[in-house]
């Protein structure tokens, strides 16, 4: 186990390291070599897939150079980088909030675009500012919105838009 990050563990096997990250039921094993990782599948499968009797736990392997977990986009495809992206799940929250404001017609108003300077905050100024005579959302919108600063909030602000923190967070008081 990694002393720093307990959801990482290392192995030397065959002189080079193999490697798992956990996180709840997703992990991502890598090593040099394809049998080691073919015999950890294995293992893997053998001793934990089988704990879910009603097959709700089949386990799912995905090989190659770009995969796709916890909203993002891992490309190990150039040698010694790894590039990561959440375009696909960015554009998610994009479509869902599209949805909703289609369907209820209720007014939703653009917020104005500012000019940038130096800003280290996505967050507009008047963020902050609360009318406390504003209507309730109805509960289906509710839903929605919870649903959306949620997502936002435990993936986007932490992983690729730390900018948006005071605003996401600030978002979901207002739940």
């Amino acid at each position: 186990m990694n002393p720093y990050d307990p959801c990482v563990w290392n192995k030397i096997i065959n002189g080079k390291q193999c490697t798992i990250l956990f996180h709840v039921d997703d992990c991502k094993i890598s090593h040099v070599e394809s049998k080691v990782l073919d015999d950890t599948i294995e293992w893997l499968w053998r001793d934990y897939e089988s704990i879910f009797e009603d097959g709700s736990g089949k386990m799912k392997v995905h090989r190659g150079k770009i995969h796709k977990c916890l909203g993002m986009t891992l490309d190990f495809s150039t040698k010694r980088q790894v590039k990561m992206t959440m375009t696909d799940y960015v554009s998610e929250i994009i479509q869902a909030w599209d949805e909703a404001e289609l369907k209820a017609r209720d007014g939703y108003v653009e917020a104005k675009k500012r000019k940038s300077r130096n800003r280290t905050s996505a967050a507009p100024e008047d963020l902050f500012k609360i009318d406390e005579d504003a209507a309730k959302l109805p509960c289906e919108q509710a839903s929605v919105f919870h649903h959306i600063v949620a997502k936002a909030l435990y993936y986007i602000s932490k992983r690729a838009r730390p900018d948006t923190c005071v605003a996401i967070a600030f978002l979901s008081t207002r739940m």
